[in-house]
């Protein structure tokens, strides 16, 4: 009777400590937008701030509820009539052809002369294994790189991509632009 009630504490237990482990490995597994629709992301060069909306709505919108700036493609006539603006310098898309969700690039100028680079040393684990093809937007031309800290197989510097190719395809996990 005594080994029965010890053996049946020890099972209780147990199954209590695997029930929390795969709780903890579970809340510490980084969230991921469903690359079938999820969320469209961007990020601003020069603070890191990353913002995201669901797909279907409007992920500049947004961007101007949260922030108060208007992200333009590189057209003066939107940048004149915004007062905060920053500008679209690329987008990276979940699917050849410029299809399925996207993840955005701004900063505070558009790419009018090639006189350097910068970018997104590490584009989030929300968007690893996504990326399959790219634009570049306010003449901007952009490099897509396997690795974080813009290291490993790369692709680019272009204006656009419809297919990054067998070899990157899934695997961008940092961004540059050229400026």
């Amino acid at each position: 009777m005594m080994g029965e009630r010890f053996a049946r504490r020890h099972v209780a237990e147990l199954v209590g400590v695997l029930i929390g482990a795969a709780l903890v490995v579970s809340s510490a597994t980084p969230a991921r937008a469903d690359a079938g629709g999820g969320e469209n992301c961007g990020v601003f060069l020069e603070s890191g701030l990353t913002i995201c909306a669901p797909a279907g709505d409007d992920l500049h919108a947004a961007v101007t509820a949260q922030t108060g700036y208007t992200i333009v493609d590189g057209d003066e006539t939107d940048a004149g009539r915004a007062t905060t603006v920053s500008y679209l310098l690329a987008r990276l898309y979940d699917n050849a052809d410029y299809g399925g969700a996207y993840y955005e690039v701004w900063g505070s100028s558009g790419c009018s002369s090639a006189v350097g680079v910068r970018g997104v040393a590490d584009i989030g684990v929300g968007w690893y294994g996504r990326v399959s093809s790219f634009q570049g937007f306010s003449s901007c031309r952009v490099k897509v790189w396997q690795n974080t800290s813009f290291t490993g197989s790369s692709v680019g510097f272009a204006s656009s991509s419809s297919y990054v190719g067998a070899v990157m395809n899934d695997q961008t996990r940092s961004v540059q632009v050229v400026y």
